[in-house]
């Protein structure tokens, strides 16, 4: 019964249950994939309530000005007074930009880098470069080391639950606040995105 049970879901369904596993709140997934995998969402649990630090986070916000270099390290500075050992930091380090501007507006402070186990030998030498040359402080997230390998040639989605949402999800334990990569020139829809913003999804203050 199982089996059959098993042959009738489909990989987006077998993926979600994977990643709910992995993460009981999730209420939307949002993967952007770099090189391998691919971008997948639902809506089936109910999503955490906002919690008061995370909204009272939006009042003292620094305003935007026509200097966007200054704007990020005063957007920093202000994530780093406001949040403190509750932030978090994650970099791709596809470029240097968002690990050494933060480093620079908070000396000292952790920057993570989410290793799938599928980055480009290349990626990881520059990350080793910047922590050699800036004195960056680097933390390398890991997937479970007991993965079955090669699941993105058959579940791409089920992949990037296990070596993207899931240790995404460690490293943001125990954090109100999430310094990210994104970008207003990415996409059309991401043109208007705000400094700071509340992720119902994680339950964490977002700064972009």
């Amino acid at each position: 019964r199982r089996n059959a049970l098993e042959r009738s879901l489909t990989p987006r369904s077998r993926s979600l249950a994977v990643a709910m596993t992995l993460n009981p709140r999730i209420a939307a997934i949002s993967v952007s994939s770099s090189g391998m995998g691919s971008t997948f969402s639902d809506s089936t649990v109910t999503s955490p309530s906002p919690t008061p630090s995370a909204e009272s986070a939006f009042v003292d916000r620094p305003a935007e000005t026509d200097d966007p270099i200054r704007d990020a390290h005063r957007v920093l500075q202000w994530a780093h007074r406001r949040f403190g050992k509750e932030l978090c930091v994650t970099a791709s380090f596809g470029d240097a930009v968002l690990a050494h501007v933060a480093s620079e507006a908070i000396p000292g402070v952790e920057v993570t880098l989410l290793d799938t186990g599928y980055l480009f030998a290349e990626t990881e030498w520059f990350a080793d470069d910047l922590r050699a040359r800036f004195g960056i402080n680097l933390r390398i997230v890991q997937p479970d080391p007991d993965l079955p390998p090669n699941v993105w040639q058959t579940d791409t989605d089920a992949c990037c639950a296990a070596r993207k949402v899931e240790p995404l999800n460690r490293a943001l334990l125990g954090r109100s606040a999430w310094v990210t990569g994104l970008r207003r020139s990415d996409s059309p829809s991401r043109r208007t995105a705000p400094f700071v913003h509340h992720d119902l999804l994680r339950g964490v203050a977002k700064i972009n």
